[in-house]
């Protein structure tokens, strides 16, 4: 079963969202994980096909990173 966690950031640079995908990818192998910097809120998306999605680890990548998150509904 797919579970998805959608975010929403302050990311705004293309490098800083590679750095924080690849971060995530690597902390958490078994998901895909997107940053839309076109949308207004830089949502970030993170896909598991294997378990719930861990989002207290996602919210502390990005707080390193230095960026905002909060969950959207």
């Amino acid at each position: 079963m797919e579970n998805v966690g959608v975010y929403k950031t302050d990311v705004a640079n293309t490098l800083e969202a590679k750095a924080i995908k690849d971060s995530i990818q690597s902390q958490l192998p078994d998901t895909t994980v997107s940053i839309d910097l076109e949308d207004c809120d830089s949502v970030l998306r993170v896909e598991s096909f294997n378990g719930e999605i861990p989002g207290a680890e996602i919210r502390k990548i990005l707080h390193e990173f230095g960026y905002h998150i909060e969950t959207l509904p």
